[in-house]
């Protein structure tokens, strides 16, 4: 891993630090939401997410079946908990990786303009992460210029949500 990968983890890691579920849709309660589970079906599913910290979730739980499409059903609290969790896996991996995970974190951060109300949890030092992790994919990915639209679409979000922050004093 290079020393741009680095410093981008550890500002995700840093800005997103204290962060934690609260009540949030959790990963397999999302993959319950998709199956229009019942609420008993969730909070089973609920269950099985162990983790405490974001920086806990399994690799394989991101990149490897359902988990790709978690985040599409997921609330407010979700979102601000996993998307770091999503973006520090996708930098690790993304030179080696074929999941559709990738991809999905991207459209995901890309959804801020259309429903900002998914996004209410995150802080000024959040929205730098969130864009300086699209902004490394876009300066490490040259060659994906069909996605790159995406890349582009998200880091403008991104962007202006950091400065409207700014100018709302939300540190």
């Amino acid at each position: 891993m290079d020393a741009r990968a680095k410093a981008v983890l550890a500002q995700i890691r840093s800005a997103f630090e204290a962060v934690r579920l609260c009540g949030g849709v959790s990963l397999h309660e999302a993959h319950v939401i998709d199956a229009y589970g019942t609420p008993q079906q969730r909070l089973a599913a609920r269950a099985l997410d162990t983790d405490t910290h974001w920086w806990e979730v399994p690799d394989d739980a991101i990149a490897l079946g359902w988990g790709y499409c978690a985040l599409s059903f997921m609330d407010a609290r979700g979102l601000h908990y996993y998307l770091p969790a999503y973006a520090s896996w996708a930098v690790r991996h993304a030179a080696q990786t074929d999941s559709a995970s990738l991809d999905h974190t991207i459209y995901t951060l890309e959804t801020l303009r259309e429903r900002p109300e998914n996004f209410v949890h995150f802080n000024r030092r959040q929205a730098l992460a969130m864009q300086a992790f699209v902004q490394y994919l876009m300066d490490i990915d040259h060659d994906n210029s069909c996605f790159r639209h995406h890349y582009l679409q998200a880091h403008a979000a991104w962007t202006a949500h950091a400065e409207a922050l700014k100018e709302n004093h939300h540190d």
